[in-house]
């Protein structure tokens, strides 16, 4: 079953995740595709790639970017802006995990790198593992964690 623009529309108008139902609806390359192209918009943008970024969708409009300081406040999210200026650190998926501050740990490590968390996927009402593709940039001198995330792509492929 695939939805229509309209009904994607309408789940996005929502406040939802904008997602989709299918795993071949997204690949891990259309995933580090989609944020490194945030990051380089970032990059060579700054704080004025946010209007641009807040509709940009990849992975057949299902994925979308947030981007956190390295303190894990969030800076921007594509899928529920009201979240920006919010601390992500307490925030935990459906299993108990605190993916925001795993994945502020793995960069504090490394350039980039994947998580797996457990959301409710709006569209299935079922709890599903959500992939999240990160990658360090610079944006107006500081860094940040641009993050890509959608549903679709199988757990053990999101590393």
């Amino acid at each position: 079953m695939r939805l229509g623009k309209a009904a994607m529309v309408v789940v996005c108008l929502l406040g939802l995740s904008c997602t989709t139902l299918h795993a071949e609806a997204c690949s891990r390359d259309e995933m580090v595709q989609g944020v490194q192209y945030a990051a380089n918009l970032i990059e060579s943008q700054g704080v004025k790639a946010f209007e641009e970024l807040l509709a940009y969708r990849f992975c057949g409009g299902g994925g979308y970017i947030y981007i956190t300081d390295l303190e894990a406040v969030m800076l921007l999210n594509g899928a529920i802006p009201a979240l920006q200026g919010q601390s992500c650190l307490s925030m935990q998926d459906a299993k108990g995990n605190s993916f925001a501050r795993e994945v502020k740990e793995k960069a504090e490590r490394q350039a980039s790198g994947w998580q797996v968390y457990w959301m409710t996927n709006p569209l299935t009402k079922q709890v599903e593992p959500k992939c999240t593709y990160f990658e360090k940039a610079r944006m107006d001198g500081r860094e940040v964690i641009v993050c890509g995330t959608v549903f679709g792509i199988a757990q053990a492929d999101c590393r």
